[in-house]
């Protein structure tokens, strides 16, 4: 399993906006993604927004990043003028509080 976690800065006025806009159209098309696991999306900040994707294999997650990246200058560019910080990695362990497992389907 492998994670992807990618940090932009946004102006304050707009990051509400660029939530919605994610949630409203990116997330309809990453989740049809072969190797597709899970998605998240943080408030960091007034200033920022992180997205983290999780994917069965590093070659899934990679693409899902240039798929984010070609969404974002199509949908949001002017909402998200600057590259963000990119983290990619593989997932070595994880633990969820009982009754929060994350479950696989494969």
């Amino acid at each position: 399993m492998y994670a992807s976690i990618r940090r932009y800065k946004v102006e304050p006025k707009s990051l509400d906006e660029v939530i919605k806009k994610v949630r409203g159209s990116f997330v309809t098309m990453i989740d049809k993604t072969p190797g597709f696991i899970s998605y998240y999306v943080l408030k960091s900040g007034a200033d920022e927004v992180v997205f983290v994707s999780v994917f069965e294999t590093q070659a899934e997650v990679e693409k899902a990043n240039r798929q984010e990246a070609d969404w974002i200058k199509q949908s949001v560019a002017t909402l998200l003028p600057h590259p963000p910080e990119v983290i990619v990695g593989e997932a070595v362990f994880q633990k969820f509080r009982p009754g929060h497992e994350m479950h696989l389907h494969t």
